[in-house]
């Protein structure tokens, strides 16, 4: 039997870790479905968490030092975000109560991740190739938030910003452990940043659901708050492993943080 080549087997194994981030996210939106009356507007929760993390990936591209194959890994990567996008953009348009700012927020998704497909090698150009698509970030930013108006503070509880920002930095690890970048400080900074973003998460959750006992609006049971507090102080302790060891988390402990951040929200419905 012929063996397959290592080249081959490299590129399968790199589509299967660039998908893998994506389908966990929908499958975490299609688990959340689950808990949405049919009556209510649906929308990803995860949508500013990635609009983040490619922003992330955006500033890289614009900052960071890249030879030609980390660019390309890298762009590769962020292709895959295309399938989340074009998922719910189709999801949208299937829904009774559309919502047009949303839809056009899922577009801006889609733009995004095509401003960082084959950049141009002419740095000015690629710039500001790179800048429109920072600017299309933003507006997809401000789009996503109108629904979010609509709704009660309990229902922003579970697009809580800091928890958002902590699965955009996940994301953006995952992405350039897969890609190989040779960007170590800034991959030495991210589990920092994201231990501060948790720790604020558990601060700002626990502010908001103060608020709500106040004014007695109903918040969930007692048992999942403490699940919802107890799911932070895991990701604490998996994001200090490398602040303590000095060495990159391995692309298991990574998935264990996306897993455990993408399910934990659904305790407040």
């Amino acid at each position: 039997m012929a063996s397959v080549p290592s080249s081959l087997q490299d590129k399968s194994k790199n589509i299967l870790l660039s998908l893998l981030p994506i389908l966990l996210l929908l499958s975490a939106d299609y688990a959340f479905l689950w808990f949405t009356p049919t009556s209510e507007l649906i929308m990803s929760h995860f949508i500013f968490a990635v609009l983040l993390a490619q922003s992330l990936f955006q500033l890289i591209f614009f900052k960071g030092q890249l030879c030609n194959g980390q660019r390309h890994r890298l762009s590769k990567f962020n292709l895959f975000f295309l399938i989340f996008w074009i998922i719910w953009l189709i999801l949208s348009l299937l829904q009774v109560n559309a919502f047009v700012p949303l839809r056009l927020a899922y577009c801006c998704g889609i733009l995004l991740t095509i401003t960082t497909w084959q950049q141009p090698k002419e740095k000015q150009l690629r710039h500001s190739v790179l800048l429109l698509g920072a600017l299309v970030a933003g507006l997809g930013f401000i789009l996503a938030l109108f629904p979010l108006v609509l709704q009660n503070l309990n229902t922003t509880l579970i697009y809580n910003p800091f928890w958002q920002a902590n699965i955009a930095i996940a994301l953006c690890y995952w992405g350039l452990i897969v890609a190989r970048s040779r960007l170590q400080v800034f991959i030495s900074l991210l589990p920092l940043i994201a231990t501060i973003l948790l720790l604020t998460s558990a601060i700002f959750a626990a502010g908001s659901l103060f608020y709500l006992y106040l004014n007695k609006i109903n918040i969930a049971e007692p048992i999942f708050i403490s699940g919802y507090f107890i799911g932070h102080l895991i990701l604490l302790a998996l994001w200090a492993i490398p602040l303590l060891q000095q060495k990159p988390l391995s692309l298991s402990v990574v998935l264990v943080i996306l897993g455990i951040a993408s399910i934990l929200p659904i305790l407040f419905y």
